[in-house]
Parts: structure tokens; C-alpha cells; sequence
């Protein structure tokens, strides 16, 4: 059965769509802020979402912004899962070869496009780390001309360096790393 999610703030409203969806055969569940909307996608599963714009608590271009980050971040984790189901490549070769292709898709202008509609969920992943240190380097070329191509990557992602350094010796302390057979 089709499970669909009414957002709006207006209860009669509520109950009208939820009337008429039910009579048509549909499973409809309905909120009437943004916040219980988010905690509801979160916890279930909809193949709908009916969602009003003006919304308490966060509206509905609040909503949208967590449903595209959540989806655009989730293609990414899927594609890596296939990569590693499908091919024998090993899921550090794969995790390196997303920054170097945040770089490069940053650098030819087509990361920014996904950025824009995925938020976080394009910049949180290792493309976004690789379009973080393109960035930083654009950034960095502007102030201080060519050496700021040397400099900027590592500057705009000193953090994440930082972290993945740390975490990785935490990680080759505590495990022993296997070949992938």
C-alpha cells in the first residue's frame, strides 16, 4: 500500500486530505509542524510527501533542504556500497578516488551544481572533502596568486586532514587491515 505523509499546519486540512486519500485506498499519516515532519522521515519510510510551505518549527524549504541532503548523500553511500559489492577494488582506493573526483568535478564546474541542491548531503562525503580542498584552493589562488594552489587545499581541509589522520592511527592501532579476496 502507497504510505503517504501530510505536512500542514491546519489541521481541517489535514483531515480533508487524509479523508480523501484514505477513501481512494491510500495509508497517510499526517503532522502539522516541520520538526514532527523531519522526526517522522526519519523514522519511517513514505513514498509521498504532501508538504506545506509556511510551517512552525522549521517550514517547508527547511524539510525539503533535509529531504535532498538525505538523498543526495544517500546515492553517494550507495554507489559506494555497490563499488565495494561489485568490484575488487578496495574501499580505500574507492574513498581516494571520491576526493580526487570532488576535485575534479569541482574544477570543471559540475560539483557546485549538486552542492546547491544536495547540501550537506554533497559536501559531508568524500566528494565534498575533494570539492572543500578545490575550493580552498581557488580561494587561496585569488589572495596569493599561484602559491595559494599549494597552500589553499590543505588550508580549506585542515580539519578533515586532521581528523582522518588521527582516526586512521586509532583505526591501524586497534585493527588489523586484511587484503580484499
Amino acid at each position: 500500500m502507497i504510505k503517504i505523509l501530510i505536512v500542514d499546519d491546519e489541521k481541517p486540512i489535514c483531515d480533508l486530505i487524509d479523508l480523501n486519500l484514505s477513501a481512494a485506498g491510500y495509508h497517510t499519516m499526517a503532522v502539522q509542524d516541520g520538526i514532527a515532519a523531519i522526526d517522522l522521515i526519519e523514522k519511517e519510510d513514505f513514498d509521498l510527501v504532501l508538504l506545506d510551505v509556511m510551517l512552525p518549527g522549521a517550514d517547508g524549504y527547511d524539510v525539503m533542504e533535509y529531504i535532498r541532503a538525505f538523498i543526495c548523500g544517500g546515492i553517494i553511500c550507495a554507489l559506494s556500497q555497490v563499488l565495494i559489492d561489485r568490484t575488487r577494488l578496495t574501499p580505500a582506493r574507492i574513498l581516494t578516488s571520491y576526493v580526487v573526483l570532488g576535485v575534479i568535478l569541482t574544477a570543471i564546474g559540475v560539483y557546485e551544481p549538486i552542492v546547491e541542491w544536495g547540501g550537506c548531503g554533497a559536501t559531508t562525503p568524500l566528494f565534498g572533502f575533494g570539492y572543500t580542498m578545490a575550493k580552498g584552493v581557488e580561494t587561496a589562488v585569488d589572495q596569493y596568486g599561484i602559491v595559494g594552489a599549494l597552500t589553499g587545499g590543505l588550508t580549506a581541509a585542515a580539519g578533515g586532514i586532521s581528523a582522518a589522520v588521527f582516526f586512521s592511527l586509532l583505526g591501524a592501532l586497534i585493527f588489523k587491515s586484511k587484503p580484499k579476496s
